[in-house]
């Protein structure tokens, strides 16, 4: 295997299962292997902690990085990546973030960790400077879940200009204008209503979007913002709710893909939506949390409401899967999607990412399956098997 090219050896090491253990155990039985180990080892860096809690422990952990960074400068090159799973708890830890991320000149991905701040945690008092400054990097996605409102960082995002992934919270309805020209290339946003305000006139070029917090707070967008949204993520905690989403939605016209967040009971949800929503386009409506509904979710009266609708997706709870119903289909079929991250996969493609799973029928000589009839909805005498 050594006699490989190296062109070979990289190729088998991207493709290694449980990549960074992986990487690190070939990184270590050579020095060949090492030298084509490292690059990859490094391009893609997630710290990980506690998520609901302060965790002294990042302390050590970015210390141990950014020592690894500064033993070799040629590591800092490698890292294209740096991803916090965790939350931070001390002014420490934001400090040495930040001297790791003004090292990285080569960074494209980047999320910041949650703050995390109680009576019993020190408290976080300095910010971090990075954005203060003028970065060494070009990013392509940025995402700052504790965002505080100021025009300093406006600023930063104005001079990203090849950003196309921004995910960011602002708490106060007084969020900061963007320069006229910034993020002229982003194509995806998470935010809350107090950002996406101030987004829907900027000329940044948006087809999917997702809302955290959608209530009934007016807002204004141009036309040609509104034209280009293709797919949407909005949370919603209860059917009661349909109205508010209905109007925020059906002001895309040419919105295809519809994601429904938070756990309505989905056939109230779906009863509501077919009598208000008139959009002629949507194609696809995706259920993200295991469903709450008194039986199965029976989507047959939006199907007939809606003509250009071909499936509805929800999360099944008791075996952890999605199904989809499909307009021309008596019953649903298990789909797995290509994204391992749910909260991630209504930014992918809902038919190319997506696919059936094959599940075997019974056999001649087996248990016959029981089917019912649906009578009250819309295809009475159809099988749908238990």
């Amino acid at each position: 295997m050594p006699a490989l090219p190296v062109e070979i050896l990289r190729s088998i090491f991207e493709h290694l299962d449980d990549n960074a253990k992986s990487l690190l155990n070939v990184l270590l039985s050579c020095r060949r292997f090492s030298q084509i180990a490292e690059p990859l080892l490094y391009t893609q860096v997630t710290i990980r902690g506690a998520y609901f809690g302060y965790d002294p422990s990042m302390t050590a952990k970015l210390k141990s990085l950014l020592e690894a960074i500064e033993a070799d400068g040629r590591r800092a090159l490698y890292v294209h990546s740096l991803l916090f799973r965790a939350r931070i708890g001390d002014d420490e830890q934001v400090q040495l973030i930040d001297t790791i991320v003004i090292k990285l000149k080569k960074l494209k991905i980047l999320s910041l960790p949650f703050y995390y701040q109680s009576l019993s945690s020190p408290a976080i008092t300095v910010p971090f400077n990075f954005i203060q400054q003028s970065p060494p990097f070009s990013l392509k996605e940025f995402r700052y879940p504790d965002a505080t409102s100021d025009q300093v960082l406006a600023r930063f995002l104005g001079s990203q200009p090849s950003l196309e992934t921004l995910q960011f919270i602002w708490d106060s309805a007084e969020a900061p204008d963007f320069p006229p020209a910034a993020l002229p290339n982003l194509k995806t946003v998470m935010c809350n209503l107090a950002v996406f305000s101030h987004l829907a006139h900027s000329p940044a070029r948006i087809t999917h979007l997702a809302i955290t917090d959608l209530d009934e707070t007016p807002w204004e967008s141009t036309v040609a913002f509104t034209n280009r949204i293709r797919a949407l993520s909005l949370t919603l905690s209860d059917a009661h709710e349909v109205r508010v989403l209905v109007r925020f939605a059906s002001v895309f016209p040419n919105l295809q893909w519809l994601e429904i967040a938070g756990s309505p009971d989905i056939n109230k949800c779906l009863r509501k939506f077919c009598k208000y929503y008139g959009n002629e386009r949507i194609r696809g409506i995706r259920f993200r949390e295991p469903y709450r509904t008194s039986g199965e979710p029976r989507p047959y009266d939006v199907f007939e409401a809606l003509e250009a609708l071909e499936f509805v997706e929800y999360h099944e709870s008791v075996h952890d899967e999605y199904r989809r119903w499909y307009c021309d289909e008596g019953e649903s079929k298990r789909v797995k999607w290509r994204c391992e991250n749910d909260s991630e996969r209504w930014r992918g493609d809902w038919e190319k990412d997506v696919s059936e799973v094959k599940v075997e029928r019974p056999t001649r000589g087996s248990t016959p399956t029981r089917w019912r009839p649906y009578h009250a909805y819309g295809w009475p005498g159809y099988p749908t098997y238990n």
